[in-house]
């Protein structure tokens, strides 16, 4: 009896491994702080518009959105980051169509990077001209036909900035 318990315990543990190591599981998991605070006010309490700027707890003067596959020496050479560098700063790879990198400097230097699922707010096409000025970080929440199971599609459509 302890040995089937045993087995079951480690059958249970394995399987739990699979679920986090595989898909859109492991990938919701590994939002980081700027995601999840992204899902509770574009997926959860619906706003309407969303300052990047006001939803961070660090300091950064520039973010960078980068697309679904783009690979890692495509963003590192946007960044200007050597191999050795790259390999520290980008973790993530956007080998799928769920999410968006988000990568934040202050003074050139990277401080934060950030994986982003769409559902909870699709910044798809990224804007062209990256990096993004933390005061131009606004983006309107526009909705854009359902995603799977009939909740909308919500893009995050980057603000209009106008001169005085």
């Amino acid at each position: 009896m302890q040995r089937l318990l045993i087995a079951f315990a480690v059958l249970a543990a394995v399987a739990v491994a699979f679920v986090l190591s595989s898909g859109p599981v492991y990938r919701y998991v590994r939002s980081g702080p700027v995601g999840w605070e992204l899902k509770k006010l574009v997926r959860d309490a619906g706003v309407t518009e969303v300052d990047i700027g006001r939803i961070t707890a660090f300091q950064w003067t520039e973010l960078f959105l980068f697309s679904p596959y783009t690979k890692p020496q495509s963003i590192c050479k946007v960044l200007a980051l050597s191999t050795g560098e790259c390999s520290i700063a980008i973790k993530d790879e956007l080998d799928d169509d769920g999410a968006v990198l988000l990568v934040f400097r202050e003074g050139g230097r990277i401080v934060h990077t950030d994986l982003h699922m769409r559902y909870h707010g699709d910044f798809t096409p990224v804007p062209e001209n990256q990096p993004l000025p933390r005061a131009q970080a606004m983006f309107d929440v526009v909705r854009d036909g359902e995603a799977v199971g009939g909740a909308p599609w919500l893009r995050l459509v980057q603000r209009k900035v106008t001169s005085r």
